[in-house]
């Protein structure tokens, strides 16, 4: 091998396996060399993460969940040590197991090991959204039969005012949640509504818009 020549060698996981490696010394005029040695590599599926509790799942693909009840997030084998949990990014401390239990909103996401290579860490593909239902009947929205309303938010990201824009000339119930539950932002309105958001901790934030032809239910991120 091409400059192999020191007491060590580096094997690269792509470029050299799998291949018989020996070693090849020479002292005093006498060379000697080892027998081989199979190097191999293992390769893992992605990481997947098995939901399960009480939810709703929306059109969009979110979990959809009422106060007091519970989504299960658990990663699948082979990723069972070094698990990290997060929520908006940031990870969750001491969530190092491989199930986490959610109660509130966010965007999770989760990292982990195989045992059989614990310095190698993979991450789930992406984040997996978790929202409040509508008000009331918590999930009446997903359920409900009628078309999603056509919203448009400018702009998002925001750092003082967002512009809801909605096309619907019927009232319009706004409700704006951050990552706890909380009810940050509440009104009816028709067509356009601007929100101050300028006191508002940095954060996702979850803004769900009902009106009597239909629903939605959209990310807003304040910076």
């Amino acid at each position: 091998m091409p400059g192999a020549t020191g007491q060590t060698f580096e094997i690269d996981a792509y470029e050299d396996t799998p291949s018989y490696i020996s070693v090849e010394a020479t002292l005093n005029g006498c060379t000697e060399k080892s027998p081989e040695v199979l190097v191999d590599g293992l390769a893992f599926l992605p990481v997947v993460v098995s939901s399960s509790g009480d939810f709703d799942v929306s059109p969009e693909g979110e979990l959809v969940i009422c106060s007091g009840d519970t989504v299960w997030m658990e990663i699948l084998l082979p990723y069972t040590i070094n698990i990290q949990w997060y929520n908006n990014g940031a990870p969750i401390a001491g969530a190092n197991n491989d199930t986490l239990v959610v109660t509130s909103p966010g965007y999770f996401r989760v990292s982990g090991s195989p045992e059989a290579c614990p310095d190698w860490t993979s991450f789930l593909g992406l984040e997996i959204p978790v929202i409040w239902g509508s008000s009331p009947g918590c999930l009446t929205s997903v359920k409900d039969p009628r078309q999603d309303l056509k919203v448009e938010i400018l702009p998002n990201p925001a750092v003082d005012k967002i512009q809801v824009t909605v096309a619907d000339f019927a009232p319009v119930s706004l409700l704006l949640f951050d990552v706890q539950g909380k009810t940050v932002r509440e009104r009816t309105f028709a067509e356009q509504t601007t929100l101050d958001v300028a006191d508002l901790p940095a954060g996702v934030y979850v803004l769900q818009l009902t009106s009597e032809n239909g629903s939605a239910v959209k990310r807003i991120v304040v910076e």
